[in-house]
């Protein structure tokens, strides 16, 4: 008896043991290793959910797009390591847009497009990569601003307007610097932008803007109107001097030229919340600059534009202002394609020349997943389908609410493997992504996908304007830091971890 007791104590003691772990395991379920490195963001919220890769974050379900607790959740490989509101009242601006930025010079500027608000532009001083400071702002009155652009050297800055679709601001009065096209500033004393002067475009204004430095005094600046207008430009003077521009027609199959997307209508177009079509989603879009050479001059120029329906064309621009399209890709072995081709950007990685494109989907009736397509550009007449990335669970773009942006591609060079290359995509309501180029040649969706952050402060829908409730529209990626201007919530500064902050090579272009 003196020995069986303790055998069944022991019997006993082990049995709650087992039962209270069974317990306690169903309670609190252990976590994986990648959480347990986890560490708090300084933008973390108390209920923040941390995530793997794996793990999908996206929310179908556009009734919760302003429930904060839906997209509050990033992986651990992504956080937020900055902000900034920019409005000196501490109070976020109501529907923020584009951004360009300038390493070499650390200079930054980002548009607060006019929709529920006056019309802004900011310049950032971001020598200080995680704490950008505002030097300056510029108003442009009764306009609707979509683009920013800062000069080659750091010395002019460029904003493009166009006819304004929102009825908020229509009893504004205009400023001079309001016409739908173009304005440009001399911005050598930071602190006191100059006004150069204003150029019309008649086809509506442009959309989007690049520029192109092809001398001391002058640049090419390529406007997206009905058509790609290319324009020569000495910004050297007291006031801007136009030369006058070149259009690019593109032409189909048969060499036909392709009619004119129709002129936007005059006068404002109301404003909903989520259109079923923007007013512009026909002819080109957007279009970035590649030098082969690594500068203009040093080799062959090329324009490569988004032309929505029109897909994927590149222009040799060589000889700027004027230009030739010698490259053309219309969707041919996507999975995905739908048109409405957004962004498109040309680089080298290796031995070989990409085009990464995406669309901006914006029709929210239609089954539409979001893309990002990869393109063999080593010869320029027969681009070629070389890869395609879509979350693997196929969520539907529903307009503008879970579609591809825009996006940036870093490092790259003929010294540079595929693998180590990754792609920093915003994708709207679901925040900023990290991608890698060199699962998204092998087709590997889920290994593609390296990180995601969705956390951001809450909106309240009774203050918001059309679309505020998207997250981040812009991203640009200087040094390893990843830049992303949400839509009503502030310019943000997110760190993917595998990235060496202070890395050079880890800096976007567009």
């Amino acid at each position: 008896m003196a020995r069986t007791v303790p055998f069944a104590f022991t019997l006993l003691w082990l049995l709650a043991f087992i039962l209270s772990g069974c317990l306690e395991s169903e309670q609190e379920p252990e976590l994986g290793p990648e959480k347990l490195r986890c560490e708090p963001g300084p933008f973390d919220t108390t209920f923040t959910r941390l995530a793997t890769p794996r793990d999908d974050p996206i929310v179908d379900d556009k009734d919760l797009m302003w429930d904060h607790d839906s997209y509050d959740v990033r992986t651990c490989s992504l956080p937020a390591i900055g902000r900034h509101v920019l409005n000196d009242d501490g109070i976020p601006h109501r529907y923020i847009g584009e951004m360009d930025s300038k390493a070499l010079h650390d200079l930054a500027a980002v548009a607060v497009v006019g929709n529920g608000e006056a019309p802004r532009v900011y310049l950032l001083d971001i020598a200080d990569r995680a704490q950008p400071k505002v030097l300056s702002y510029v108003d442009q009155l009764g306009t609707y601003m979509v683009d920013v652009k800062i000069s080659d050297d750091g010395k002019v800055l460029y904003t493009a307007s166009q006819d304004d679709p929102s009825l908020e601001i229509v009893d504004q009065l205009p400023s001079p610097t309001s016409p739908d096209g173009f304005s440009v500033y001399n911005i050598e004393d930071r602190k006191n932008p100059r006004y150069l002067g204003t150029v019309v475009d008649s086809g509506g204004g442009c959309h989007m803007m690049s520029t192109v430095q092809v001398s001391a005094t002058d640049d090419a600046v390529f406007c997206v109107s009905q058509h790609v207008r290319s324009y020569l430009i000495d910004r050297s003077r007291q006031t801007l001097v136009n030369y006058g521009y070149v259009e690019y027609v593109p032409t189909d199959e048969n060499g036909v030229p392709i009619p004119a997307a129709p002129p936007r209508p005059p006068g404002p177009v109301p404003n909903v919340q989520f259109p079923e079509a923007l007013p512009f989603a026909s002819g080109p879009h957007d279009m970035t600059v590649y030098h082969e050479g690594g500068t203009f001059g040093a080799g062959r120029s090329y324009m490569v534009v988004s032309h929505w329906g029109e897909g994927v064309r590149v222009l040799d621009i060589t000889d700027a202002p004027a230009v030739q399209e010698v490259g053309v890709w219309m969707g041919e072995g996507a999975t995905h394609y739908y048109g409405n081709v957004h962004t498109a950007m040309m680089f080298r990685v290796a031995d070989h020349r990409y085009i990464i494109a995406s669309p901006e989907l914006t029709n929210s009736t239609a089954t539409q997943v979001p893309s990002l397509w990869v393109l063999n550009a080593d010869d320029l007449s027969d681009l070629t389908l070389v890869g395609e990335w879509f979350h693997p669970n196929e969520h539907l773009a529903q307009g503008l609410y879970l579609t591809t942006h825009q996006w940036q591609v870093a490092p790259t060079g003929e010294g540079v493997a595929p693998e180590d290359v990754r792609i920093y995509l915003s994708y709207n309501h679901a925040g900023i992504w990290v991608l890698d180029f060199g699962q998204l040649l092998k087709k590997d969706h889920w290994s593609a996908i390296l990180g995601y952050n969705l956390v951001r402060q809450p909106i309240e829908q009774e203050t918001s304007v059309g679309n505020a409730v998207l997250s981040t529209w812009d991203v640009n990626v200087v040094d390893g830091h990843i830049y992303g201007t949400d839509r009503a919530t502030g310019l943000w500064i997110f760190h993917y971890q595998e990235d060496e902050l202070g890395d050079k090579r880890l800096t976007g272009f567009a």
